[in-house]
């Protein structure tokens, strides 16, 4: 039986009132146990981007379906009105991921700044990604999907063969505090680095089952 999300992309403004997602900025800009990764790898195909890398920082809030900050309870209200939105029920659900990210204008000599296509994991999941902050940097969701009936062709090699063919855009979702989307996770996805000068592209993602 397919999962409820199967397929879906949603996009919802102000998922959470405005206070809170005042509360969510301040507290995790100012408070967050971010640890700096120097190497966040770009799309490694020169039509859409040159492949070098970037530094992001990151902290988790759920790490193996277990909670690992106290930050964690910040963001429940906006996992189950994710849920009720797409019509899941957030208590028959586990919450086995969800990390913060962070990521920084660079200077560089190449405005198109796309991050490589990923999934979370290439188990039947949902992804909540809010956005924390406005900025730049846009989220690409492919049409390309996981196939986990393709016997033998780990995601990896889905990948690969993704490359040698075209990378199709479903949606593009542009940052905007409060703002979340929601989506099936066999859907390839990626992020774009902020380009203004200032800018700081700070999002959870969640991932449930």
């Amino acid at each position: 039986m397919k999962p409820v999300w199967h397929e879906q992309l949603q996009v919802f403004d102000d998922i959470i009132p405005l206070e809170q997602q005042e509360t969510i900025k301040n507290l995790i800009l100012q408070n967050g146990w971010w640890k700096m990764y120097l190497n966040t790898p770009k799309f490694p195909n020169p039509r859409i981007d040159n492949g070098y890398r970037s530094p992001g920082m990151a902290f988790y809030t759920v790490a193996n379906s277990n909670t690992v900050s106290q930050f964690h309870d910040l963001f429940v209200p906006i996992l189950r009105n994710a849920c009720t939105l797409i019509g899941a029920d957030y208590e028959k659900l586990t919450v086995t991921q969800g990390r913060a990210f962070a990521q920084f204008a660079l200077v560089h000599n190449d405005k198109i700044t796309i991050n490589a296509p990923h999934l979370d994991g290439p188990q039947d999941h949902l992804v909540v990604l809010y956005y924390i902050t406005d900025a730049t940097g846009d989220t690409i969701i492919f049409n390309n999907r996981y196939d986990p009936s393709q016997e033998g062709m780990d995601p990896k090699e889905q990948k690969e063969l993704n490359n040698k063919t075209d990378w199709k855009t479903k949606k593009i979702v542009s940052p905007k505090q409060g703002r979340c989307v929601v989506f099936d996770g066999h859907y390839w996805h990626t992020s774009g680095q902020p380009t203004e000068q200032g800018d700081l592209r700070v999002i959870m993602n969640y991932n449930l089952q």
